[in-house]
């Protein structure tokens, strides 16, 4: 049996409780072919939403490039596509530089993080790579590197060098998720006032830490001051996604018209 058939995996609790629980699934990078026919297994037989890759296969246009047909298949199924830490396999090509360093290893983690994840939303929002893929939507963890893919985003619109139009044009597929490590009330109130609230979702990466409470407080204080923003980065974004991808719990369908 394998870990997907597993009676505690993330398929079988959506099987059992499908009012109650969406999943996207695992996906590998050392074959994508392989990786295509399992994200149409996912759809199809597992009753899931999408898929989950490293941030730093699209690091640059040439990665993304490699994902093409798995994104073929994205936008036959109309894939949620969730972005999280990390390399893709070496096989990928034009991924950053993987560098160890003798000092200060948290600190620089966190620089990293921001240009790997910003270079990513540099790619997905300000290339055509999804012209292609109108239908399929992506989730970006880290809040697009603390709020720095938003505050570049930003430069870009107003720097004389370059001419990008709307910014809400470019991220209509993406939402960036605040995640343990992109919920700092500053970086989250400056995605919001560059992107709007409605490309902001409260989301993932909470299980290492002991409460999530200090997190939720946070983004709280960040949209203390516009009750409707809170709402749509705390519940609403997240309905219109879910509901989009035809995984709204039962029990929340109430909520559906009012979703941005």
């Amino acid at each position: 049996m394998s870990p997907l058939d597993s009676k505690f995996s993330g398929t079988a609790l959506v099987r059992l409780h499908p009012d109650r629980f969406s999943a996207v699934a695992a996906l590998s990078t050392s074959d994508l072919a392989w990786s295509a026919r399992e994200l149409a297994r996912a759809h199809e037989k597992l009753g899931l939403i999408g898929g989950v890759l490293p941030v730093n296969g699209f690091f640059s246009r040439a990665s993304a490039e490699q994902f093409r047909p798995l994104f073929e298949v994205a936008q036959a199924h109309r894939s949620h596509i969730y972005l999280h830490t990390g390399f893709a396999n070496p096989v990928i090509a034009g991924q950053p530089p993987n560098i160890l360093y003798e000092d200060n290893e948290a600190i620089r983690w966190v620089i990293d993080n921001g240009f790997h994840f910003a270079s990513a939303i540099a790619t997905l929002a300000f290339t055509d790579f999804l012209d292609p893929f109108p239908d399929v939507t992506l989730q970006i963890a880290m809040l697009g590197g603390s709020g720095l893919g938003a505050l570049a985003a930003e430069q870009a619109e107003v720097s004389p060098r370059i001419q990008v139009g709307s910014l809400r044009h470019h991220f209509r597929q993406i939402w960036l998720d605040t995640g343990a490590a992109g919920s700092g009330s500053a970086a989250v109130a400056a995605a919001i006032r560059v992107l709007g609230s409605e490309r902001v979702v409260f989301g993932s990466d909470y299980a290492p830490l002991p409460d999530v409470r200090p997190t939720l407080e946070r983004v709280r204080a960040a949209t203390s001051t516009d009750p409707d923003s809170q709402r749509a980065v705390l519940s609403s974004n997240a309905l219109s996604l879910l509901s989009r991808h035809g995984s709204l719990p039962a029990h929340l369908t109430a909520f559906k018209d009012t979703a941005p």
